[in-house]
């Protein structure tokens, strides 16, 4: 299902924090990330920010799970 702001449900119940906290852990800025990902660093800054702006894709939530070295599941509430 998709929201009207163009997100997948699912993928709006995320932890933010657990992405800040993996990217922190590995001592990674979002510059470093978003280059190895795609992804500009502001929008990492917005999904690690949470709220109703950040809407990933599931796509992106795998990619970045993945990337951290985690199951995409650990990210989901």
């Amino acid at each position: 299902m998709t929201t009207a702001t163009g997100g997948d449900t699912a993928a709006r119940m995320y932890d933010h924090e657990k992405l800040r906290a993996w990217r922190e852990e590995r001592g990674l800025s979002r510059e470093r990330v978003g280059v190895d990902n795609d992804l500009s660093a502001a929008w990492l800054q917005t999904l690690e920010l949470g709220g109703e702006r950040a809407t990933p894709s599931l796509e992106t939530l795998v990619k970045l799970a993945r990337y951290y070295g985690h199951r995409p599941g650990e990210l989901l509430l």
